[in-house]
């Protein structure tokens, strides 16, 4: 025996409860009234096996191990084993004695209410004390019946289940004392923490123990009051109920600093006005914390240096710099130099001659079309003449 723990007192019919004439783990009972129901009384109690350390007559060559990792080798991992008694204490048992069927004070248990038996179709709760001593042995065919167990063991359990996706309860046959029916059953694979025997395979994982809980009444802690648990809640400080999401990235966005994921936070974002769902506001091929960052581009203007070719296409097509206007800059033909010089006046001279037929909306067409008139003409080559003699940008 490695340990065992369980409830110091059952209650009934207490101020709030869910299911009137029917027990409650003293523990469930407190956190349901919101008040201690028995003060001064611990709510449960629990033995461990001190015999098994340094003892070749307990166990011998092994140990308790003592750490949180889970590395326990050959070693017996007391995390698992406490938190699995501990289950049992807060509600993960039931209270009818096994030999005959009886409920205590002819009152069933909370547990009751969720053990089906299939054969039958009924609840322990709906059965006679007949009933339900056959049912304690009746291998296979007794499973939990709750809706947050069931949902949780849905494409978690490989096998353990009834053929409705209920987990099933250990029910050997001859009835074992202490460990039928308060059990999910060792068929379950994966191995589960409330199993009757340890399995080297368990960790922290709390796998269906706290789905069986919600069930019996313990509620799902929900910081942030907005009707979704902590533990599911993609951001449980604040309350966000429709657990919006818009970058995909698991972090809500009532929380989420940067909900475009473009590199700039949200408060940044509504400073400059821009778009803070959207990563690139103004379209032009980079997102907004591209701009402003790498860049020192305008997020909010796709062409931030006005010669007509958007900041998107000057950085990944044309790699040029998107914060000098290239207008003007004909020459070299579809590789412009950055600079204003004689070889531009050559090259837009033949262009507007008819020398050389620029492709419309072309790289070249754009950047020869200074006045922005959609035509490359003289008005053109005048500006770009006037230009290069004032040494400034057309």
């Amino acid at each position: 025996m490695l340990g065992s723990a369980g409830t110091t007192n059952i209650i009934r019919d207490f101020t709030g409860v869910p299911e009137s004439g029917t027990w409650y783990h003293v523990a469930l009972a407190n956190a349901i009234a919101g008040v201690d129901l028995i003060p001064g009384s611990d709510d449960i109690v629990a033995t461990f096996n001190s015999s098994i350390d340094n003892n070749n007559n307990c166990l011998s060559g092994t140990n308790w191990y003592l750490g949180f990792d889970h590395n326990h080798g050959s070693d017996i991992d007391l995390l698992v084993v406490l938190l699995h008694e501990f289950a049992h204490g807060l509600g993960f048992s039931g209270f009818t004695n096994l030999t005959f069927g009886t409920f205590v004070q002819n009152y069933p248990g909370i547990y009751s209410h969720f053990t089906l038996d299939n054969s039958n179709g009924l609840h322990w709760d709906e059965m006679s004390s007949g009933q339900r001593r056959n049912s304690a042995k009746n291998t296979g065919n007794v499973v939990w019946d709750g809706p947050a167990a069931l949902a949780g063991a849905t494409g978690f359990l490989n096998s353990g289940t009834d053929t409705a996706g209920h987990p099933r309860l250990f029910a050997p046959n001859p009835v074992q004392g202490g460990s039928s029916i308060s059990h999910f059953d060792t068929v379950a694979s994966p191995n589960l923490l409330m199993e009757p025997y340890i399995s080297s395979s368990l960790g922290s994982d709390l796998d269906l123990t706290d789905e069986q809980l919600f069930d019996v009444g313990w509620t799902p802690a929900d910081t942030d009051g907005d009707g979704v648990a902590d533990a599911v809640d993609n951001c449980p400080q604040i309350s966000n109920p429709g657990q919006a999401d818009l970058d995909d990235d698991g972090e809500g966005d009532a929380c989420d600093n940067d909900i475009d994921g473009d590199g700039l936070d949200n408060a940044t974002e509504l400073s400059l006005e821009t778009d803070p769902a959207n990563p690139d506001s103004d379209g032009d091929g980079l997102t907004d914390g591209e701009e402003l960052n790498t860049f020192g581009t305008d997020p909010n203007d796709s062409d931030s240096d006005s010669d007509g070719i958007s900041d998107g296409d000057e950085v990944i097509t044309h790699g040029t710099d998107p914060n000098v206007s290239n207008i003007g800059d004909v020459g070299p033909r579809g590789s412009p130099d950055n600079q204003l010089n004689a070889a531009d006046l050559v090259v837009l001279t033949r262009l507007v001659t008819g020398m050389i037929t620029p492709t419309p909306m072309s790289l070249e067409f754009i950047l020869a079309d200074i006045n922005h008139d959609n035509q490359v003409d003289v008005a053109d080559l005048l500006l770009l003449q006037e230009a290069i003699l004032g040494e400034t940008t057309p």
